[in-house]
């Protein structure tokens, strides 16, 4: 893109919109999680929000902690730039796959859990942000 590669500025703008993105799909992913998670548990909607909650927060602190380390392996082996570049090109293809694929991984959800169908509360744009 012949960005400057050690701008901390440009650093330090990157950062922030990552901060900013986890708010905005990791809010709406909790109660989707609560909702696909209930008709196993019938009847025990606190409890299903309760481990949906811890999950969803242990696993957010264990991606904290393991990330760093798999990213400066990556760094230490592949270069600072290619790592960058890795990251971003699988969160890309995340975001390709979770729109185009979304509404089908629902209905086939649905259909093995005897289920009407809905359609997702995220969308593709509002997952990559």
């Amino acid at each position: 893109l012949g960005l400057p590669s050690d701008s901390l500025l440009l650093m330090g703008i990157g950062k922030n919109l990552m901060g900013l993105s986890f708010g905005i799909w990791a809010i709406p992913m909790l109660p989707e999680l609560v909702e696909s998670s209930t008709p196993h548990w019938k009847g025990q909607e606190e409890r299903v929000n309760n481990l949906t909650s811890g999950m969803f927060s242990s696993f957010s602190a264990i991606g904290q902690l393991i990330g760093p380390i798999y990213g400066s392996v990556a760094a230490d082996r592949f270069g600072w730039r290619l790592t960058a570049d890795m990251v971003a090109i699988l969160g890309l293809l995340y975001l390709l796959l979770f729109g185009i694929f979304a509404d089908l991984l629902n209905a086939i959800r649905m259909t093995i859990m005897n289920a009407p169908t809905s359609k997702p509360k995220v969308d593709a744009t509002g997952s990559g942000l």
